[in-house]
């Protein structure tokens, strides 16, 4: 959660930041136009659409994230691959989620490849198709939370 919060703030001022450029931009374009040629100007309009769409994108991200911070995940499995015998927690959430220092991802969107798991197997052997191929192995735990927070419903094996 607090790694969620770190990346809103950081999103939060990355959006100030944006805004603060258009703002500059579109003073700079008033204020010069006149003295601009045709090239000039549709390349300073070009710059503010560019910017425009960076901030847009970061909005939507932030929404991403808020949603995130209320609910960030609403299941997980636990899967063991048949090409490495280690097991791994995988988290399940309305959005994807990565650490922004390693790019893990530590929450899956609920239409990932990985995801099929959470979805079409129960305990056992599995599978899930990635870009690579096929990754076969064993689902040795899922759980979905109950209505209470912190209080999943487990099944292992």
């Amino acid at each position: 959660m607090r790694l969620l919060q770190r990346e809103l703030e950081r999103l939060g001022a990355s959006i100030g930041r944006t805004a603060k450029t258009i703002q500059e931009q579109k003073e700079f374009m008033w204020e010069n136009w006149r003295d601009m040629d045709a090239a000039e100007k549709a390349a300073m309009r070009t710059e503010v659409n560019t910017s425009v769409g960076v901030g847009d994108s970061a909005v939507m991200v932030r929404r991403h994230m808020e949603r995130l911070l209320e609910s960030p995940y609403f299941g997980r499995v636990d899967f063991r691959r048949a090409d490495d015998g280690e097991g791994k927690g995988h988290y399940i959430g309305v959005h994807d989620f990565s650490d922004p220092q390693t790019q893990e991802i530590l929450v899956h969107d609920w239409r990932a490849p990985v995801s099929s798991l959470y979805y079409d197997f129960e305990l056992g052997e599995a599978h899930f198709e990635a870009p690579t191929g096929t990754v076969h192995g064993t689902i040795y735990a899922n759980w979905t939370p109950t209505g209470r927070p912190g209080t999943p419903t487990i099944s292992s094996t």
